[in-house]
């Protein structure tokens, strides 16, 4: 992650006939319909941080979306410019609040925040907490606002007679597989793509994590753990052995050979998240000398 970002407020996402370079710094109540519309080719779908409104006549009759919500943009490529102008239906975007615009082809946008509650999406890793079993599934806390639920049999090589028995209380390395606005979150521990395992061989990519501690990040700053430059980590890895599970729910899985190394890691990690990635590598160097000392 770049340590400075182009800065975009309100009054640039107005006038601006380019889309900026993403991401960028966005304000809350910035009108950002051009900016959507520039990035996605004039069909915007409105994310996590963006309020779509539709204008009728100059003003706005009533509101389309919500913060968190995933809304499509109705077609109308029209800008906030045209609907100033007199445009009878067209969908103007806002932030709701400050933070970094983000965007992924073809069509989704959304601004990324410091909060720690989370907002599933299909795709992402998270690290939850088991709350109950059920006949047919586990209910389990991953930060959102309500839990999601994991199929017994949603385990690589799982089958009736055959599947993890995950304890209550227990953490939980799973992908989030389906989102449905009026259900529950869907989990699921078996691989998307790439080499499969088979849980029972205890190295499956997904499922139950045992022992290690787990940390509690802003939900935006986890995410760019997964980055494939991501300086913290490099720096931590150059020098400690450890095992770590990025959940993009803000939480993060960290096991090591010692506890002290563990700690480490964990205060490197919180120590990041309020640094600019520049000054990440010196204060993992300082953390080391003072714990050898």
């Amino acid at each position: 992650m770049a340590a400075k970002r182009p800065r975009t407020d309100a009054a640039s996402a107005d006038t601006g006939t380019e889309a900026p370079r993403v991401p960028c710094i966005v304000s809350a109540g910035a009108d950002l319909t051009a900016v959507a519309m520039a990035l996605t080719g004039g069909s915007a779908r409105a994310g996590h941080g963006l309020a779509a409104s539709t204008v009728e006549g100059g003003g706005v009759s009533s509101s389309a979306a919500a913060a968190g919500g995933a809304v499509s943009d109705s077609g109308s490529s029209s800008s906030s410019s045209a609907a100033a102008a007199g445009a009878e239906h067209a969908t103007v975007l806002r932030a709701t609040k400050p933070g970094i615009l983000r965007f992924r082809a073809p069509d989704r946008v959304w601004v990324e925040t410091t909060h720690r509650r989370y907002v599933p999406a299909v795709g992402d890793t998270v690290v939850g907490v088991v709350l109950e079993r059920r006949a047919e599934a586990y209910r389990v806390d991953v930060g959102g606002s309500t839990a999601a639920f994991l199929p017994l049999l949603a385990f690589d090589g799982a089958s009736r007679r055959n599947k993890p028995d995950l304890p209550v209380g227990c953490m939980v390395y799973a992908r989030v597989c389906g989102v449905d606005r009026h259900a529950d979150a869907e989990l699921t521990c078996q691989v998307a793509d790439g080499p499969k395992r088979d849980w029972v061989t205890g190295e499956s990519v997904f499922g139950e994590l045992r022992g290690g501690t787990c940390v509690r990040l802003g939900v935006a700053f986890a995410k760019t753990l997964l980055g494939a430059a991501c300086p913290v980590l490099a720096a931590l890895s150059a020098t400690l052995a450890f095992e770590i599970a990025v959940g993009c729910n803000g939480r993060v899985w960290l096991q090591s050979g010692t506890i002290a190394d563990t700690v480490i890691a964990a205060n490197a990690l919180r120590n990041a998240e309020h640094m600019p990635p520049d000054q990440h590598a010196p204060m993992v160097k300082q953390l080391l000398r003072k714990a050898r000392r």
